[in-house]
């Protein structure tokens, strides 16, 4: 199940996402001024070429984030599954010890 925090994180980065290909739009539009501007025509690829790859580190960051919430729920699990069979033990342990005791 997604957490709420996952989900609003996928909703900044897709604000941000948005507003950044809004600007390249923009940009494109402005660029159109300067018609022979080969300047105007390379920023313009790179800004485009910012926008990808800043679209895909996000993806990848939510990826990693995924994957890390779920090791930490996997580790809490096994760590609350070793507790408890850890204080099972210590029970059983100090049941034999009581018993020993009153036999001795």
């Amino acid at each position: 199940m997604e957490s709420i925090s996952t989900r609003a994180d996928e909703l900044i980065i897709q604000a941000d996402l948005s507003l950044l290909y809004s600007i390249l739009d923009e940009f494109v539009e402005i660029s159109k001024l300067f018609e022979d501007s080969k300047e105007m025509a390379t920023l313009t690829l790179k800004l485009n070429r910012f926008c990808d790859l800043h679209k895909v580190r996000c993806n990848d960051l939510m990826i990693l984030k995924k994957k890390v919430d779920e090791a930490r729920e996997a580790y809490q699990s096994l760590k609350n599954k070793y507790d408890g069979q850890k204080e099972l033990a210590d029970h059983y342990k100090r049941t034999y010890d009581n018993l020993i005791n009153k036999n001795i």
